[in-house]
């Protein structure tokens, strides 16, 4: 391991933060006690410690990375309208964008783009159904920068076009 980011969401890096923040502001005071510094800086690597611990039991390794799967899912849920690239998704939970696609392919089988376009899809059609607005007007909402492209991505996994999707849904 070469490097380590610490995260102030989870518990465990929290708990590193507090401690190294303990550590500087002491050490910032005018005149600071040496074994204070010491007692700080052995609760510092007590509380690394702790986190490597858990990163190494693979019980704890697969909660940590379904719980980061499922934070760059929420961030994707709440900004597919927008664009979104993989180093936005790796940054939700500070990991790389292999680490991402990893953890993508490992538990849902696709890539983080793939499931990108899969999540616009079905906002889209829940669009066709329950508003009238135009193919274009909806592509454009659910963060498809071209309509073309969104008819063909549409076809291909709904087996119709958006328009025909619309009627049909639409019918008694």
């Amino acid at each position: 391991m070469d490097i380590q980011v610490f995260s102030p969401e989870t518990f465990e890096d929290g708990a590193v933060l507090d401690c190294l923040r303990e550590v500087i502001a002491h050490q910032e005071q005018s005149s600071p006690s040496e074994f204070r510094t010491v007692r700080l800086l052995m609760a510092l690597w007590e509380a690394i410690g702790s986190r490597v611990r858990t990163e190494g039991n693979p019980e704890d390794r697969g909660l940590r990375a379904q719980a980061q799967l499922q934070r760059m899912m929420q961030y994707v849920h709440t900004h597919y309208a927008g664009k979104v690239t993989l180093e936005e998704l790796a940054g939700e939970v500070s990991i790389s964008k292999s680490s991402a696609m990893k953890l993508f392919r490992q538990y849902l089988h696709t890539s983080p783009i793939d499931y990108l376009i899969s999540y616009r899809l079905k906002q889209a059609a829940k669009l066709l159904t329950t508003t009238r607005g135009s193919v274009s007007a909806i592509a454009e909402q659910t963060g498809f920068e071209n309509v073309g492209y969104f008819c063909r991505k549409f076809k291909a996994v709904f087996s119709q076009t958006p328009s025909q999707y619309r009627r049909e849904s639409q019918e008694p």
